[in-house]
């Protein structure tokens, strides 16, 4: 899944300044205050984080002690295996057994984010996934 301008859902909480963009007719040299993050703004990445963080936590699922990038969701059933979402800036892998608890959610994520769904994956950072 791929969260389509992440850094946009990211309210700053500091106040940032800029020019205005090229191509901007009203006024001259007009300064612009920031109200959200923007690709390209130091800060963007982490305030993205928090929101995305803040998301799952509040759907239940556990960060991994040991990779902040992976969540955890255990589903109450008997004998069911956990659902895994890692995340890499704005692109999300959801990984389950249980294809109705992906499909919710994904339902989820795009009530809350605008995502395109990018199919199996085929290659993650250079590497081929074979599916068995």
């Amino acid at each position: 899944m791929d969260v389509q301008t992440a850094f946009l859902y990211s309210d700053l909480e500091e106040e940032y300044f800029i020019e205005q963009p090229p191509g901007f007719i009203e006024g001259i040299n007009l300064i612009c205050r920031l109200r959200r993050s923007i690709y390209g703004l130091k800060q963007a990445p982490r305030v993205w984080n928090q929101v995305i963080n803040s998301f799952f936590v509040t759907i239940s699922f556990q960060r991994s002690l040991y990779d902040p990038a992976l969540y955890i969701f255990h589903i109450h059933e008997p004998n069911q295996p956990p659902l895994l979402i890692t995340i890499y800036v704005n692109d999300m892998i959801i990984i389950s057994k249980n294809i109705t608890e992906i499909n919710r959610i994904k339902d989820e994520l795009r009530q809350k984010f605008d995502m395109t769904n990018l199919g199996e994956i085929k290659t993650l950072l250079g590497i081929e996934i074979i599916h068995f």
